[in-house]
């Protein structure tokens, strides 16, 4: 489906036929950049009746499949008719695409990473889930030589049973608190 257009509307030159399926179909089935006038098709092309040249190329995701396309068309009605696309217009044409499939890229890139970093801060510090973005093989399994703090609380159960889940959840958050903030004192 068409998504944007120009010209845009009010200028008289408004899109009335969808771009050409055989050239969108030639593009997608080569993932390359084609350019020629409707004269120089294999076939008779009715979408192409009013057109005197034509130019389109794919937009690739990563994975090299098509998810779209950059199509621009001269009309038998245009000033510009009696200049065919040529070569340096289907290469200019060319180097948008590949802007804007390296800009897609980028900003899939940033998501995944706005989202990972998003997820290791529900239970690292931030300093921590930045050191573990940058260096991911912290995460694989290692033998290390670490330290281990661990804490009973004396009189648990008869406490929480005397003041409630309230109170209990308060008074362990506090306990944790001092224990976290020891922690990351010393990293």
């Amino acid at each position: 489906k068409t998504v944007a257009s120009f010209p845009g509307s009010g200028d008289g030159l408004d899109r009335e036929d969808p771009p050409s399926r055989l050239v969108v179909n030639l593009v997608c089935d080569e993932r390359r950049t084609k350019w020629f006038d409707p004269f120089q098709l294999p076939e008779d092309c009715s979408s192409l009746a009013r057109v005197s040249s034509v130019v389109a190329t794919p937009i690739l995701d990563r994975n090299g499949q098509v998810i779209a396309i950059l199509y621009g068309e001269r009309r038998l009605e245009s000033l510009l008719a009696r200049r065919p696309v040529t070569r340096l217009d289907a290469k200019l044409v060319e180097v948008l695409a590949v802007g804007l499939s390296a800009g897609l890229a980028r900003l899939e890139q940033q998501r995944a990473a706005c989202s990972l970093q998003a997820r290791f801060e529900q239970f690292f510090t931030p300093e921590l889930a930045r050191q573990l973005l940058s260096r991911p093989e912290l995460l694989t399994g290692q033998d290390r030589e670490i330290t281990v703090i661990f804490c009973d609380i004396r009189g648990f159960s008869r406490i929480s049973r005397k003041h409630g889940p309230a109170i209990t959840l308060e008074w362990t958050n506090d306990v944790l608190s001092t224990l976290s903030d020891c922690v990351q004192q010393h990293q």
